[in-house]
């Protein structure tokens, strides 16, 4: 099965660009992410399809290895909280996670291993709710 280009709005990845040009300012690279940007997709903020996991969109995750469900919304550094399930998008799982679909699995390298992890719905994302950026 031949894998599709991530999806993302043209709103996001302008944003994060800004951001991860800010950090190399600082010597801090990302390559993981500015892979994401390179190769997704774009599309306008209201033409995002709705099961696409878009910046602060909130998901049911199902870690495959461990047999769990967390819920976890990707958000920018500075929101990141992990007691709030805020996952950072500068992380493994948050980068991994950014732009797939429901139903999508990704494997993600983590300082403990790999995860395997399948988005099983999307509770939130901030297009859907009619919150789109021109």
């Amino acid at each position: 099965m031949m894998q599709r280009n991530k999806l993302l709005t043209d709103y996001d990845k302008e944003r994060l660009k800004e951001m991860l040009l800010l950090l190399s300012m600082s010597g801090k690279k990302y390559p993981d992410l500015e892979y994401e940007l390179a190769c997704a997709d774009v599309v306008s903020s209201g033409q995002i399809d709705r099961d696409v996991l878009t910046m602060n969109s909130t998901a049911h995750i199902f870690d495959l290895g461990r047999k769990q469900e967390f819920i976890g919304q990707i958000v920018f550094p500075s929101d990141a909280d992990i007691d709030e399930n805020k996952i950072s998008v500068l992380s493994p799982v948050g980068t991994a996670l950014l732009g797939c679909r429901i139903g999508d699995t990704i494997m993600t390298i983590v300082p403990f291993g790999k995860r395997n992890l399948k988005i099983n719905e999307i509770l939130y994302q901030p297009e859907a709710a009619g919150h789109i950026y021109v």
